[in-house]
Order: structure tokens, then sequence, then C-alpha cells
């Protein structure tokens, strides 16, 4: 267990200290509203949905210059997808400063989303032909691009208590309704417990790394999010869940 920590703790701080050139940036939150808009469109005009799946499919696959690797790209992906944009719109990256960098990132639809994010951390750190296995997907497509938050609910994890904490684990957050998956983050240890995630809900939005302290009247988290309400307002709701992937059980 104390490899696949570690192993987990190298990408997280490879998407914490993403380097661009000379320029150390933190990857930014990646947030789908041009695919949304762009699927909704082509449903009110009708386009047969035979060829909304191709568009989406090429979309999916990086194969237009918006929406890279759709929020599930590794660090180095993204590390490469920013030099070609940036290329495709003249622009030199040595003439931003890190903020700037960032902005452009967002602007141009880079970042990682919370699945993504846990897909890529889990991946790195048990293998990810080894991951997929466990994953519970919603189709026999097994792809980066098809990782949602409830890929990792489901047949792929079991509810645990805050009494067996161990690395890797996950903290999945519930809507309103208490059935739909909204949310997923990584418990890691590093002297101590740490939450892990991409999140939208923080400003800056991205990558943010927090201390966790379990507690016998449950968890204190240092993360306080910007936007919504506490994590341990969410507790106490019952709309947290925290799960352990199969494999550690």
């Amino acid at each position: 267990m104390q490899k696949v920590n570690q192993l987990a703790w190298k990408r997280v701080d490879e998407y914490v200290r993403l380097w661009i050139g000379d320029l150390e940036v933190v990857m930014p939150y990646f947030t789908n509203d041009v695919g949304r808009e762009f699927g909704k469109i082509m449903r009110e005009v009708e386009v047969p949905a035979k060829l909304i799946k191709e568009v989406f499919r090429v979309y999916n696959m990086n194969g237009v210059p918006f929406g890279w690797y759709r929020g599930k790209g590794t660090p180095e992906q993204i590390k490469q997808a920013v030099a070609e944009i940036a290329k495709i719109h003249g622009v030199e990256l040595e003439s931003f400063t890190p903020l700037g960098l960032v902005e452009f990132m967002k602007m141009v639809g880079l970042g990682v989303d919370c699945s993504g994010f846990a897909y890529q951390v889990l991946g790195s750190a048990v293998g990810e032909e080894n991951l997929k296995q466990v994953l519970d997907w919603e189709s026999e497509e097994q792809e980066v691009y098809k990782a949602g938050v409830f890929t990792f609910a489901g047949r792929a994890s079991e509810a645990i208590s805050w009494e067996e904490l161990q690395p890797l684990d996950l903290i999945l957050l519930k809507k309103k309704d208490l059935v739909t998956y909204s949310h997923v983050a990584l418990v890691l240890e590093r002297q101590g417990w740490w939450v892990v995630q991409s999140t939208s809900t923080a400003v800056p939005m991205g990558v943010t790394v927090d201390r966790l302290k379990p507690t016998s009247r449950g968890p204190v988290f240092d993360f306080k999010p910007s936007r919504g309400e506490s994590w341990e307002e969410l507790w106490k709701q019952d709309r947290m869940e925290l799960r352990r992937l199969k494999p550690f059980c």
C-alpha cells in the first residue's frame, strides 16, 4: 500500500507543479461547457443521433483544437496540448505570466476535472489497465473520456467507515437527491491524511491538496469551498461517502 501511495503522490505533484516551459502552474479545472452546448445545438437542429455520436467520438479523442482531452488528460498530454494550441493561436508561451498561462489554458479548454484527475492518479498508482478492469463502466467502451464520478461507485467500490481509512480511498459527494454522485476526491497519506482533488468549488479552480483529520465525531477538512456548503455539513447530511476500490478491500 505504501508503494501505491507514493506513486499516487508522484502523479499528484505533477498536477500541482505543472511545468510548462519555464513557468510552474497548478492544473486548472476543466469545465465541459463547449461540449454540452455543441451537443445541445446538434440535437435541436435534428442532427441524426448516429452522426452526433461520431462527432463526439472525434471530439473526445482529441480530434479538434479545443476541449482537448475533455478534462481527462495526463500532465504530459496537457503540456503538449498547451504548446500545440499556443502555436495554432500564434502565441509565444514565454510571453505569459503563470496566471496568464492558466487563464489561456482555461480559455482553450485545457485542464482536468474531478473524475479525470482521480482516474489518472489511480492509474499511475495501480496501472491503467488494472484500473480499467475495476471501474464500473456504463458501456463496453472502457476509455478514459468515459470515466465519470459514477465510474468509481457502484460495483467498483464498497462503502467503508472513517475508522478504516487507508491511502487511495475515495470520497464521493452526492447531490441533494442522495442518489446521484456529483464529485470524487482521493485520500492519500503523507505524515497524516490529505484530500487531493480537482474542484470547481474553490478559488482558484483546479487541483487542490488539503489536510484531512478523521475524528470520532466525523471528518474535519482543511478544504473550505468558495462556493457551496462545507464538507463537514455535507457529511452530516449523508451526502458524503467514503469508499474503497474493491481490489483494496
